[in-house]
């Protein structure tokens, strides 16, 4: 069952850097939009 380890060994930093990019997507979107509004 090595395969296993190796599999969550990706799974967990790209979960994390889709969090991360969701976040810096949203936040650059809510500033973008912000900075139009005003």
């Amino acid at each position: 069952m090595e395969n296993d380890s190796v599999v969550k060994q990706y799974i967990i930093p790209l979960d994390v850097y889709r969090k991360f990019f969701n976040n810096y997507v949203k936040g650059v979107y809510e500033y973008e939009y912000l900075n139009i509004k005003e």
